[in-house]
This record gives structure tokens, C-alpha cells and sequence, in this order.
């Protein structure tokens, strides 16, 4: 008998009732431990709460909404479903396995305290278990963090929340991303929306699941980038997540000489320069890993940068190039499988950033589509992903399950 089971569906179904009532007929199965489902935008996120908690009754849920439209890109939502990677409609599936135990808990008002409630919340989920969070075991046990991100200094309260996490627990491994939409009205990002058993979450919320697992499980994660050379910048006048300067001069004129073009080639604030940016972002090594440090689009003064992440004084970088999107996530599936043997199911938090990147590369979502499902999978392109403490972009983080 299989140590856990997953089961997987997806509507396409406008009304949000007549769609959660089409997946839950594909999903249900006995001993149930956890719901996850991701909606694209169009969905009113209340009715949809109201229709996933009428029908899972007692069983934890948590799910997330998003996507639409966005400038060069087009429908970045990618809901990935058993039927490959599709723009609209709700993806859902459900784990069984009397070795699983989770516990959601929503984190509120993170930007009046950031520290106080992320603790609370985390304690909470380790009561929750039983669980001592000294007392962790990486091998059994593993986190899940989700939250809103509206843009743009979202990223600073994250990542104080990732690091609260890992100071609290510092053997707690921790995946997940953020929910956003784009705004056509305003032009903007604009925060998506959570749910769990205790309803919507947005604007200033986060939410974590924390899971006790003696089915094994790898949680990694793929970059598509490598070392372009040995040269480090240093960052000097940065304020949560800009920099004024790399090595005493102006960040953006620093980052344009290195690529050999000029500054109004990185594009503006409103139209960066993407496939330009993605190409060669910045990366931070912490021991042999190097983590992608995304500068997202020069200063109106054309004079420093602005980045996803929150960037510190000091902060060193290096140099980075795109390299093959398929090959790489290829590579680190054979992994994961290498260190699971049979994968029975697999979160996917792909960064929305990977449907440009596929399009760079003339990847269609067919074909990326059939490499992802190689078990029940399911997941939704969101923004900025998380990989232990560290807060990172335009990478593909993956919870896979073995029997």
C-alpha cells in the first residue's frame, strides 16, 4: 500500500460553485491531510473561499490566486494542470497519507509587525504538531510560505519574515511564493489573494504550513542561470530594495557598461528592458549555491537600480547569464528523482518571470507542460519564490513526494 496518494483536477467551469464541485469529484479520496488548489484571476475570491469551505468541511486547504496579463509577456498565470500548463481556469489537488500531518496558519498585518506576528504564527503551527522547533528534523519536517505581493517593497517585510523563521528554526526548510495579479487599470502589480479553512487572506497577510512527513520528500530548486565571471560588485547606498551604487558609481551606468550597452537601453521603471534584465541578472553566493538577485528596472534618475530583494550594504554580486531553460529543469527533475526513486506527487512555485524566459527561448507551454508532469503535479506562476531562508526570483522551487 502507497505511503501517500495524490490526486489531481482542474475546471475551466466561470462559476466558482459548478468548478469546485467538478475537481472535488477528480480529487476525493479517503484520509485526506491537505487541499491545495490555484485559481487564475477571474474567480470572486469570497464565493471561491465560500465554495472550497462548503465542500472540504474539516479538511485543511490552502490555496492561491493570480496571473493575468502583464507587458511582454502576456497571460503569465500558468496554471499547471494535469492537462499541461493552461492561462485560466482552478487546478486542485488532494494528499492522503496517514504519515502526513499539517498545520495552516495565516499570518496578519506583517507590516505592523513583521516580527511579532510571523513568531506567533509559527509557534502556533508547531503547538500545532507537537512539535518543539528546536527540535526539528529537516529529514521529517518542512515549510511552506505563501504571500500577497502588490510589488514593490513587499519583497523588504518577506524577507525579514524568512529570516525571523530561520532564527526561530534554523533547521526549518522553507519553500513557497507569492500570490500577485497585474493591474491594467493602474498599469502596476497588484496583490493576488490566499485562502484557507479561515477565509481570504490578502493585502497584508501572509500564511505558512508546517508539515510533519515520514513519507520522504525533497524540496529544491532550479535556477537557469550560471556564473558569468569572477568579478564581484559591491553594493553601496541601498535602502531596502535599491542600490544607488556598485563600487562608487551609479549602479545602473555600472550594470550597462558590464553588458556593453548604454543605460537607456536597460528601458524605465514602467517598460524595462526584460528580455535584457533576465538575461543577466545579478546573483549572491551563500556557500556553493548562488541565489538570483534580480534588478528589475533602473531609477527614474537612470542613476541606480531597483531589485526584487531587499539589498544590504556591502552586499557582494556577482555577474549572471541565462542558460537552457528545458535542459535545466530537466536536470534537476533526474535529481529529484535520483534521490526519491518513484515521485508519487510535486508542488511546483515557478516564478512568472520562467513564461519569458520560455519565450526567449522559443519553449512552448505545451512543451514545458509535458516536462513538469512526470507525477500528479500541480502550481501557478507567481512572484518571488523562497528556498530555505533565502528570498529569490525567476526560479522554479519544487516539494516532491515518494512513496
Amino acid at each position: 500500500m502507497k505511503q501517500i496518494s495524490a490526486k489531481t483536477g482542474w475546471s475551466r467551469q466561470k462559476d466558482e460553485r459548478k468548478a469546485v464541485e467538478e475537481i472535488y469529484k477528480k480529487i476525493a479520496q479517503d484520509g485526506i491531510k491537505l487541499v491545495y488548489f490555484c485559481a487564475s484571476k477571474n474567480y470572486d475570491q469570497e464565493k471561491l473561499s465560500s465554495a472550497w469551505s462548503g465542500k472540504l468541511k474539516d479538511i485543511p486547504f490552502f490555496g492561491m490566486s493570480g496571473g493575468d496579463w502583464w507587458p511582454g509577456v502576456g497571460n503569465f498565470t500558468g496554471l499547471i494542470t494535469p492537462e499541461g500548463i493552461k492561462d485560466e481556469g482552478i487546478v486542485a489537488m488532494s494528499v492522503a497519507s496517514e504519515k502526513i500531518k499539517v498545520v495552516i496558519k495565516p499570518i496578519r498585518n506583517i507590516e505592523t509587525d513583521w516580527k511579532g506576528e510571523s513568531e506567533k504564527s509559527l509557534r502556533a503551527a508547531a503547538a500545532g504538531l507537537n512539535l518543539e522547533l528546536d527540535k526539528i528534523d529537516p529529514k521529517k519536517h518542512f515549510g511552506l510560505f505563501f504571500y500577497v505581493n502588490p510589488g514593490g517593497d513587499r519583497s523588504v517585510y518577506v524577507e525579514k519574515l524568512l529570516e525571523n523563521f530561520y532564527s526561530l528554526s534554523p533547521e526549518l526548510l522553507f519553500t513557497g511564493i507569492g500570490a500577485m495579479t497585474f493591474d491594467r487599470e493602474k498599469m502596476k502589480m497588484a496583490a493576488g489573494a490566499l485562502y484557507t479553512n479561515q477565509g481570504v487572506l490578502n493585502k497584508d497577510d501572509a500564511c505558512i504550513i508546517l508539515a510533519e512527513s515520514d513519507v520522504p520528500f525533497v524540496i529544491a530548486m532550479t535556477a537557469n542561470y550560471k556564473l558569468k565571471s569572477d568579478k564581484v560588485f559591491k553594493c553601496q547606498e541601498t535602502k531596502q530594495s535599491t542600490v544607488g551604487k556598485l563600487d562608487g558609481e551609479p549602479a545602473a551606468e555600472v550594470y550597462a557598461k558590464e553588458l556593453r550597452v548604454s543605460v537607456d537601453d536597460l528601458g524605465t521603471l514602467e517598460l524595462p528592458n526584460q528580455e535584457l534584465l533576465l538575461s543577466h541578472p545579478f546573483g549572491m553566493t551563500v556557500g556553493e549555491e548562488v541565489f538570483v538577485r534580480s534588478a528589475y528596472a533602473p531609477m527614474p534618475d537612470k542613476k541606480g537600480l531597483f531589485f526584487f530583494q531587499q539589498m544590504s550594504e556591502g552586499q557582494e554580486l556577482h555577474m549572471m547569464e541565462l542558460t537552457n531553460i528545458v535542459e535545466d529543469t530537466k536536470k534537476t527533475l533526474e535529481e529529484v528523482k535520483e534521490k526519491l526513486g518513484k515521485i508519487e506527487a510535486i508542488f511546483y512555485f515557478p516564478c512568472l518571470w520562467r513564461i519569458k524566459m520560455m519565450q526567449m527561448q522559443g519553449v512552448s507551454k505545451e512543451e514545458m507542460g509535458k516536462i513538469l508532469n512526470i507525477a500528479p503535479a500541480i502550481g501557478i506562476h507567481g512572484g518571488g519564490e523562497c528556498y530555505g531562508g533565502i528570498f529569490t526570483a525567476a526560479t522554479l522551487t519544487i516539494l516532491a513526494f515518494s512513496s
